[in-house]
């Protein structure tokens, strides 16, 4: 009878290491999920935030009005010029009876009933590419352009493009430090996360030992979750972490992309500088008959 509230007690203390491992595992996997998630968001937001930007400053740009006396020639020189420069996103010509359709259209006046004459003149309206919507470069750019002969003025928004700078410049500072909070949070997330997985498996670890368990098995999935990437450069040498190391395996070709797994008893720990690896202790953990020691490398592993 006593034998069997043991093993009664032994398999309810079973049933609780494996609810608590497996909440562990949905805990993990939720907690990476969101975090994965708040990477996508701030990527998506990365993302149309640059294509607003450059859609926004591709629509700023110039007048450029024509004199009276400019013929033909001229303004096709000018138009030619303008398709050709490399600052120019778009370009649209406006001749003295479009401008004067557009004029009517918008304000419903017959200017030519009114005043006898069109008094609109011809111009180009300039479009240019997002590098070059500042005030410094569109100045420098217009006062090249004035210097033609079929230029009567240049009309720029510098208010309206100084604005838009501002407010560009602004939105990217909120989204920078959105990110970098995501990225704060994220990093704490996938911490606890970890040392949570790790903490809820010592009750596992003792329930396997009770049944009889050996080292090997009780090892064999921890090794399987904790194994490196590297590459095997050739027979009994393997890089990973960026360092090359000496191995025991042979056989699998030159640069050949493997698998390592390093067991405990072929560590050792030495002061700084005595070791290819370079890390940082975290914790120590004295196990009654060995301590267990938690350190983080360079490379996080």
């Amino acid at each position: 009878m006593c034998a069997t509230q043991k093993l009664n007690g032994f398999m309810s203390e079973s049933q609780k290491s494996g609810v608590s491992f497996f909440n562990a595992n949905v805990t993990l996997i939720i907690s990476v999920s969101l975090v994965l998630l708040l990477f996508g968001i701030v990527g998506v937001m990365g993302i149309a935030g640059v294509n607003l930007t450059r859609y926004v400053k591709e629509n700023i740009g110039f007048d450029i009005v024509l004199k009276e006396s400019a013929d033909e020639h001229q303004v096709n020189a000018l138009k030619q010029y303008l398709n050709k420069a490399p600052f120019v996103s778009s370009v649209r010509y406006v001749s003295k009876e479009d401008a004067l359709a557009e004029w009517e259209k918008e304000t419903g006046e017959n200017l030519i009933a009114t005043l006898g004459v069109n008094p609109l003149s011809a111009e180009f309206e300039v479009n240019v590419k997002s590098e070059y919507a500042s005030v410094d470069s569109l100045n420098a750019i217009c006062a090249a352009i004035a210097q033609g002969p079929a230029v009567d003025e240049i009309n720029i928004q510098r208010d309206l493009i100084e604005k838009v700078n501002e407010n560009m410049l602004h939105a990217a500072i909120v989204l920078g430090a959105v990110a970098l909070i995501l990225l704060i949070i994220s990093v704490a997330l996938i911490n606890n996360t970890v040392r949570l997985s790790v903490y809820s498996k010592r009750f596992l670890i003792h329930t396997m030992k009770l049944v009889g368990a050996t080292s090997g098995f009780i090892c064999r999935p921890f090794i399987r979750a904790n194994i490196i990437n590297g590459i095997m450069l050739d027979d009994f040498k393997v890089e990973f972490c960026g360092r090359t190391f000496e191995c025991v395996d042979k056989g699998f070709g030159q640069n050949t992309p493997v698998d390592v797994v390093i067991r405990p008893e072929d560590l050792r720990i030495g002061f700084p500088g005595d070791s290819p690896l370079h890390g940082v202790v975290e914790s120590i953990v004295f196990k009654g008959v060995h301590y267990e020691m938690m350190i983080r490398t360079e490379h996080f592993t």
